[in-house]
């Protein structure tokens, strides 16, 4: 009988070892999957403004295009929070205070974190939508300099960056 229960463990344990390298996996896949959908919304925004612009010089004389600042985004009819570059204006007031709040739990954690950890940390709950919208926030940060992505899906405050305002 010992027996069994040995080998029915030792099949335990590899299907325990195979569940953890499919979760490492899925957080790769996650991560580019992530990375392709902000390409493709950049381009997107690339040429919604390309047209825009050459609607302009089409433009009907006598009848401006609405300003920029009237018109809004197609997201719940709020407008874009934009996220400087940390190069050009280093100030953590220039940053939404969405992305401050991400700063300041990245900051109190002292160490790097993953998006579900953020969104825990916040109080969004851990459903797909949340964590994918937090994966979003944190991938634009590394790409504006605010943090550091020292491992696929973990992300932690660049160096020199401060979570909180002096």
């Amino acid at each position: 009988m010992g027996s069994v229960l040995e080998r029915l463990a030792a099949r335990e344990q590899a299907a325990s070892g195979r569940i953890e390298e499919i979760r490492e996996q899925i957080a790769v896949l996650a991560c580019e999957l992530s990375q392709a959908e902000a390409e493709l919304e950049r381009l997107r925004i690339g040429r919604q403004v390309l047209t825009e612009m050459l609607a302009e010089d089409v433009e009907p004389a006598g009848i401006a295009p609405p300003a920029p600042a009237a018109r809004a985004s197609k997201r719940d009819g709020r407008r874009w929070q934009t996220v400087p570059h940390r190069s050009d204006d280093p100030d953590l007031a220039s940053l939404p205070q969405s992305y401050r709040d991400v700063l300041e739990a990245m900051e109190d954690a002292d160490q790097s974190l993953r998006s579900v950890d953020l969104c825990r940390s916040l109080g969004l709950g851990v459903k797909a939508a949340a964590t994918e919208a937090m994966r979003g926030k944190l991938n634009r940060l590394v790409e504006r300099g605010w943090c550091v992505s020292p491992e696929t899906g973990r992300y932690a405050l660049a160096p020199g960056v401060a979570g909180r305002m002096p």
